[in-house]
């Protein structure tokens, strides 16, 4: 038999820089612990929580975080679980942080791709570090990264 973990998830909120520290913006003050078995692959986690939490997604929309114990107390950014070589890396820290996992949202690209007779012509611009404006013929689409926030007009 397999070796059994249980793992703690929160779902649906967010990382916040503040000047001292990141932290997490729940949205509800719940974590729900999951049972994984040790030798899970990155994937599989993915298959799990999609199905676990009924979300509407792809694999590539789901990010997974965590903070690593010892840097939680400093300014540290979190850490991702991107392939199976991260995920072997969260289950070596004993203090087993919860899985942070928020959906990222695809705003901006379901307006675009609604769009496809602009074809390559799309010009983005840098407003500020987490802010890109997205413009296309007579068309403009400003993405807010770290707040999830997309304030879109149609493109004419």
């Amino acid at each position: 038999m397999e070796d059994q973990l249980t793992i703690a998830v929160d779902l649906h909120s967010e990382w916040v820089e503040n000047p001292t520290r990141y932290t997490w913006r729940s949205k509800g003050q719940e974590t729900v612990p999951i049972k994984i078995c040790e030798n899970i692959m990155c994937n599989e986690l993915v298959e799990i929580i999609i199905s676990r939490f009924e979300l509407n997604c792809d694999k590539d929309d789901l990010s997974i975080t965590y903070m690593l114990g010892f840097i939680e107390k400093q300014k540290g950014p979190p850490s991702r679980i991107r392939d199976d070589r991260d995920l072997r890396f969260f289950f070596k820290d004993r203090s087993r942080p919860i899985l942070r996992i928020y959906v990222v949202e695809r705003i901006a690209k379901i307006k675009i791709m609604a769009n496809k007779y602009l074809g390559n012509k799309l010009l983005v611009h840098q407003v500020d570090e987490d802010t890109f404006s997205v413009t296309a013929n007579n068309g403009i689409i400003m993405v807010h990264l770290r707040s999830k926030i997309c304030s879109c007009r149609e493109f004419d």
